[in-house]
C-alpha cells in the first residue's frame, strides 16, 4: 500500500500495538547517579560485560565525540522541525511510529516511514559530514525512539547484494536497531549516554547518545560511534 494513500488515524492502532510491543523488550535497570547521567548496568542475558560510563569517567577523547554528537543532534531537530514549518511535512508525520516494510524478502527487513523520504535527503548529508569532519567516528546516524533508522550514512545505505553477511555490514538505513544499547540509547532523555556497544557485526564501540527535541517533544537521539581509547 502506498504511504501516500494512508491514513494516520486509522492507524493510530497499528502504531499503539507497536509500542507495546517495544515496551515488552527487556531492559536492565540502571542507576542513576546525581549528576544525570546514567551509572551502572546490570547484566542481562547475552549483553554480559556491557557497560555504561559516567560523566566523571569521560575521557579528553570521549568529551570530543560528545560535543560531536550534541552538535549533530542539534541541527537533526531542527531540520526536522523546518520540515514541518516549510509544509513538507505534518507534525504528526515526523512523529509518526508506523513502519512499513519495504518488501517482505529483504533481510535484515527494513521499513519505510512518512517522513524517511525528508530525512534521507537532509539527514545523511548532516551525517555524512560528521564522519567527514573526524575520522574517528565509524558512524553517525539519527536514531528515533522506537530504534528506526531513517536514514543512515551513504556507506551503510548501500543496495543489497543479497550476501547477509555483506548487507549486514553495509545495509543498515531504516532498519530497527531494539538490541539492548539501542533500546537504551533510544529513549535516552538525559543530555548524553555512553555505552559499550556490541555491534551486530562483530566490533566493540563506544557509543554516545544525545536525545533529539522536536518542538519540545523527544523524537529520538542522534548516535555517534567510536573506538575508545584507539
Amino acid at each position: 500500500m502506498p504511504r501516500e494513500t494512508v491514513n494516520l488515524k486509522c492507524l493510530v492502532g497499528g502504531g499503539a500495538i507497536f509500542l507495546a510491543f517495544i515496551s515488552l523488550c527487556s531492559v536492565a535497570r540502571a542507576e542513576e547517579q546525581k549528576n544525570g547521567t546514567t551509572a551502572a548496568f546490570q547484566e542481562a542475558g547475552d549483553f554480559k560485560g556491557h557497560f555504561v560510563v559516567t560523566a566523571d569517567d569521560l575521557t579528553a577523547e570521549d568529551k570530543e565525540m560528545l560535543a560531536l554528537v550534541q552538535e549533530a543532534a542539534d541541527r537533526a531537530g531542527k531540520l526536522l522541525e523546518k520540515a514541518v514549518n516549510d509544509g513538507v511535512k505534518s507534525e504528526d508525520e515526523i512523529f509518526s511510529a508506523l513502519y512499513f516494510p519495504i518488501s517482505s524478502e529483504t533481510y535484515p527487513p527494513t521499513f519505510n516511514t512518512f517522513y524517511d523520504d525528508y530525512t534521507d535527503k537532509v539527514i545523511t548529508p548532516l551525517e555524512d559530514e560528521y564522519l567527514a569532519r573526524d575520522k574517528r567516528l565509524l558512524y553517525m546516524t539519527l536514531v528515533d525512539r522506537n530504534c528506526y533508522v531513517p536514514s543512515h550514512n551513504s556507506k551503510f545505505s548501500r543496495p543489497l547484494t543479497g550476501n547477509p553477511e555483506n548487507d549486514n555490514h553495509y545495509h543498515r538505513s531504516k532498519r530497527i536497531f531494539n538490541d539492548m544499547a539501542g533500546l537504551l540509547a533510544s529513549r535516552n532523555t538525559r543530555p548524553f549516554l555512553l555505552q559499550n556497544y556490541p555491534r551486530d557485526t562483530g566490533e566493540m564501540v563506544a557509543d554516545i547518545s544525545v536525545p533529539v527535541f522536536v518542538f519540545g517533544r523527544h523524537w529520538g537521539v542522534m548516535r555517534g560511534g567510536y573506538k575508545r581509547g584507539k
